[in-house]
C-alpha cells in the first residue's frame, strides 16, 4: 500500500467484553493509579465548597450482551462520604457495540487526599468485577504565585520582560478565559508610574499577571518592593475573597537595572563554526586518583582566570589553568549528590551554581580563590522538575544575567532544554521542544552555555560529539564537530569570548580559539562590512577602525581607510566600507585586516578583527549555492574565491522535522567543478572553476501504526519516504479474528 493516513485494526471476541473509558481514554480493569487524563483524578477542591462530576462510559466490545449484575449496579468503597454515584447507568443490558454511561461526584468533606475504588459487577468472565481507583484532594482555597519578581527587559527601556503565573486551589475563578478587570476582579497599588497590571485568565484555575507599558523612572534605585495585588469577591465562584489564602499580596517586586555597556563587534550570524583547536590536554591530572570517570562540567572563574572542573565521584571541583594544567587545588563538596553542572552567576559577588542530576536541584554557592570546601546545607536551593533519576536529570546548567534565569539540559528520555526561574521555587518550563528541534541532529545533551552578547545557546552532545549553536527559540544556527573527544561532558566560553573550553572523560580538555571573520571579494568592488552593538547603548558610542595589510599595497590594491564609527543613542548597527581597486598586475590572493580599537561607551567584543581577501580577477572563481531549505555553509547565493581555494561545504541542520513531515538532505550535486555528486551533508572541494552546488532534499511522512483490541502489526511507526510502498501485516491474537 501507499502510506497516506493513520490506520487501525479492530478485533472481535465471542463473549461480552467490557471496557470503561473516561474523557475518551481507556481505563484498564484493576487500574490503581488515578490520572487527570482519564478523569479518575478529580483534582483539588475546596472543602465543603465546590464539587466536581466526572462521567465515565461503559462499552461492550464483545459478541454477546453485557449484563450488570451487582446491587447496587455501581459500588464505591473507601472515602464514601466524599465520592458518590450521581447518575447511574441507564440500562443493565448492553448489546454488542453498545454503550452506557454513569457519573461520579467528588465533594470533599475534609482536607487531604481522598480515595475510592469503583466496582462494577458484570458477566464478562475476564473482568468481573471491573474495578478502578479514583482520588481527589480537599483543600482550603488558596492562591500561589510562581514568583514575586518582575524584571526589566534587556532593552533597559522600562518595560518588563517576564510574567507571573497565579494558581488557585480549593475554588475556581469566575472566568475560564479572557481578562480580569481592574477594580472589578482585583485592585492594584504601588505600581511604578508608566506600568499597568494586566491579568489574563488561562483557565478557571490559572491566571497570568503581567505589567504592560514602560516605567517612567527605571534606574536601579527606582526598584519597587511593595507592589500590591488584591483580589475581590467577583474573582471567585464559591469563596469570598477574604476566605482565600493570599488573596492579597503586598511584597511584589519590580526590579529595574542600570543598562550594562553593550559589546561592539563585526556582525556575524554564527560563532561556533569559527572555533579552531588551539590548546589540548588529553591527560588531565588532579587530586582524585581516578579522574577518568568523573568529569561532568566546567566554567571559568573570572577573578583568577582559572578553569573550574566539577566531578561527581567524589563530589569536588578541581582547578586548572586555561591550558589544562592542574593548579594543585581542589574544593571538596560536602553533602552534594550526583553533581553534574556548574556555571557562573555573578562575578562581582563570586556566586556560582552547582546542579545535581539525581535530585533535580540547583544550589547557589560562593567560590573564591581561597575556597577549599563547600557544604550544601544552608545555601539557597532551587528545586526543579527536570527528572529525578540517574542519567536522565539535569546534565548541565547556564545562567542568563539579563533575564535572571537559568537554562538547563536533560540528557535524554526525552531530551529537554528548560528555563528555570530564580524566584526561590525553581519553576521549570520548556524553552523549546528539544525533542523535535534536535531530532536527527543529536541523540543526547551533556551540557550547555549561554552567550549573553549573541543571545545564543551552545549545546554540547556527548554521543553525537558536536556543539550545536542555536537561538532561544530553538533555531539551529550552526554545528561544530568535536570528534577528538572520547566522551565530552562540559562546555563554557571564556569571559572575553575568544575561547571555548570543552572537558570530557577520560580526563580530556580542549580550548578552542575563535578565528577572525573572513570573506573574499574580487577587485574593483566596494565591500560593506557590518559592525553591530549587542544591544542599544544608553548614550552615544563610538569605535575607531583601520584597514591595513601586509600583502596588499595601500592605494594600489585598496584605498587606505581609517576613522571612527559613531552610534547614536538607540542605534545598534553601522557599516565600514572598504574599496578594492582594479590592479592590472596578475597577483595571488592578498589579505586586508580591518580592526576595531578605542571603543567609547561600549567595549570591544571577541569579533573585533575582520579579514578580507582580494581575489585577483585572473584567479577569481565563483561558487553559487542552491538549497530550497536548511542552513548551508557557504550560505545560499553567490560567493567569490580565489581559484584553487579549498572549501568545506556543509548542510548543518538536516533533518528538519515537523509534526508529521520531515525533510532530509539526500546529498548534493555539482556543476562546473568536481566532485560532481555525493550523498553526505558535508564535503571538501578545490574551487578551480565557476561552479554551482545544489543541496538535494527528500521528504518523509510519519507512519503511525496501532491496533484496537487484541493483536499486533509487524511494522512499527516511523518516518517513511514519500511515495514508498510499505507492506503492513496484522496478526490476530489467539481466539480473535480480524474485523477490518
Amino acid at each position: 500500500m501507499v502510506i497516506s493516513n493513520d490506520w487501525f485494526i479492530t478485533y472481535g471476541v465471542e463473549t461480552p467484553e467490557m471496557t470503561v473509558r473516561g474523557k475518551g481514554c481507556h481505563i484498564v480493569n484493576g487500574d490503581s493509579t488515578p490520572d487527570t487524563s482519564d478523569g479518575t483524578d478529580f483534582g483539588v477542591l475546596a472543602v465543603a465548597g465546590a464539587t466536581h462530576e466526572h462521567s465515565f462510559s461503559i462499552e461492550n466490545e464483545g459478541r454477546q450482551n453485557l449484563l450488570f449484575t451487582g446491587t447496587p449496579l455501581i459500588t464505591i468503597t473507601g472515602h464514601t462520604s466524599d465520592f458518590s454515584v450521581s447518575t447511574n447507568v441507564a440500562s443493565t443490558n448492553i448489546a454488542t457495540g453498545g454503550s452506557t454511561s454513569f457519573t461520579i461526584k467528588f465533594d470533599p468533606t475534609v482536607a487531604g487526599t481522598r480515595t475510592g475504588v469503583v466496582s462494577i459487577a458484570n458477566n464478562d468472565t475476564n473482568r468481573n468485577p471491573y474495578t478502578f481507583c479514583i482520588c481527589g484532594s480537599g483543600a482550603a482555597a488558596s492562591l500561589s504565585y510562581s514568583s514575586r519578581m518582575f524584571y526589566e527587559s534587556a532593552d533597559n527601556d522600562g518595560s518588563v520582560s517576564n510574567s507571573v503565573a497565579i494558581t488557585l486551589v480549593g475554588d475556581t475563578f469566575s472566568q475560564n478565559s479572557g481578562m480580569f478587570t481592574q477594580n472589578v476582579h482585583y485592585t492594584a497599588a504601588n505600581v511604578p508610574a508608566g506600568l499597568s497590571p494586566v491579568i489574563s485568565v488561562t483557565d478557571n484555575s490559572h491566571l497570568e499577571l503581567s505589567l504592560n507599558g514602560n516605567a517612567v523612572f527605571h534606574q536601579n534605585a527606582n526598584d519597587a518592593t511593595n507592589m500590591t495585588i488584591t483580589f475581590l469577591d467577583a474573582a471567585f465562584v464559591t469563596c469570598a475573597a477574604s476566605d482565600v489564602t493570599s488573596y492579597s499580596r503586598s511584597d511584589i517586586v519590580v526590579d529595574f537595572k542600570d543598562n550594562p555597556m553593550p559589546q561592539v563587534s563585526f556582525g556575524v550570524a554564527s560563532t561556533v563554526e569559527r572555533f579552531g583547536a588551539a590548546v589540548s590536554n588529553m591527560n588531565l591530572s588532579g587530586a582524585d586518583p581516578n579522574p577518568q570517570a568523573n568529569c561532568s562540567g566546567c566554567c571559568v572563574m573570572p577573578s583568577t582566570g582559572e578553569l573550574l572542573v566539577i566531578r561527581n565521584n567524589p563530589a569536588q571541583i578541581q582547578v586548572y589553568d586555561m591550558n589544562g594544567t592542574y593548579k594543585n587545588r581542589f574544593i571538596t563538596l560536602n553533602g552534594f549528590d550526583d553533581t553534574e553542572g556548574i556555571c557562573l552567576v555573578d562575578s562581582n559577588r563570586n556566586l556560582f551554581v552547582i546542579s545535581e542530576e539525581r535530585t533535580g536541584t540547583v544550589v547557589v554557592v560562593t567560590i573564591t580563590s581561597n575556597t577549599t570546601s563547600i557544604t550544601r546545607s544552608g545555601n539557597p536551593i532551587y528545586q526543579t522538575t527536570i527528572g529525578s533519576t540517574l542519567n536522565v536529570g539535569i546534565e548541565g546548567i547556564t545562567y542568563d544575567l539579563d533575564n535572571d534565569c537559568f537554562y538547563a539540559v536533560k540528557e535524554k528520555n526525552s531530551m529537554q532544554v528548560c528555563r528555570i526561574t530564580t524566584n526561590g521555587t525553581g519553576s521549570t518550563t520548556a524553552l523549546f521542544d528539544a525533542g523535535q528541534v534536535l531530532n536527527g541532529v543529536c541523540t543526547d545533551l551533556a551540557d550547555l552555555f549561554y552567550d549573553r552578547y549573541s543571545r545564543h545557546l551552545f549545546l554540547l552532545s556527548q554521543e553525537s560529539e558536536k556543539v550545536i549553536e542555536c537561538d532561544l527559540a530553538g533555531g539551529i544556527i550552526a554545528q561544530f564537530s568535536i570528534g577528538m573527544f572520547t566522551q565530552p561532558e562540559g562546555i563554557c566560553l571564556t569571559p572575553d569570548g575568544h575561547g571555548m573550553c570543552v572537558v570530557g572523560e577520560p580526563n580530556e580538555f580542549v580550548r578552542f580559539e575563535r578565528q577572525p571573520i573572513s570573506s573574499i571579494t574580487p577587485e574593483n568592488t566596494v565591500t560593506n562590512i557590518p559592525v553591530v552593538l549587542s544591544w542599544p547603548a544608553a548614550t552615544n558610542a563610538s569605535v575607531d577602525f583601520a584597514v591595513t595589510s601586509s600583502t596588499a599595497i595601500a592605494n594600489q590594491d585598496y584605498l587606505a581607510t581609517n576613522g571612527t564609527l559613531n552610534f547614536m543613542n538607540g542605534a545598534t548597527q553601522g557599516t565600514i566600507s572598504v574599496t578594492i581597486l582594479s590592479d592590472p598586475e596578475i597577483e595571488s590572493v592578498e589579505e586586508l585586516q580591518i580592526t576595531l580599537t578605542n571603543a567609547a561607551n561600549v567595549f570591544l567584543g571577541a569579533d573585533s578583527e575582520y579579514r578580507l581577501s582580494i581575489a585577483d580577477s585572473t584567479f577569481a572563481a565563483t561558487l553559487t549555492v542552491y538549497s530550497v531549505r536548511g542552513v548551508s555553509v557557504p550560505s545560499v547565493g553567490e560567493h567569490t574565491y580565489g581559484s584553487g581555494t579549498n572549501l568545506t561545504c556543509a548542510l548543518t541542520n538536516s533533518p528538519i522535522t515537523g509534526v508529521a513531515t520531515q525533510y532530509v538532505c539526500a546529498g548534493w550535486s555539482m556543476a562546473g567543478c568536481s566532485p560532481l555528486s555525493g550523498t553526505t551533508t558535508n564535503f571538501t572541494m578545490a574551487l578551480t572553476n565557476n561552479a554551482g552546488l545544489t543541496w538535494l532534499w527528500g521528504t518523509n511522512y510519519w507512519l503511525d501504526t496501532g491496533v484496537s483490541g487484541s493483536g499486533r502489526v509487524d511494522v512499527a511507526g516511523g518516518w517513511i519516504g514519500r511515495n514508498l510502498n510499505v507492506t503492513v501485516s496484522a496478526i490476530a491474537s489467539d481466539n480473535r479474528h480480524l474485523e477490518g
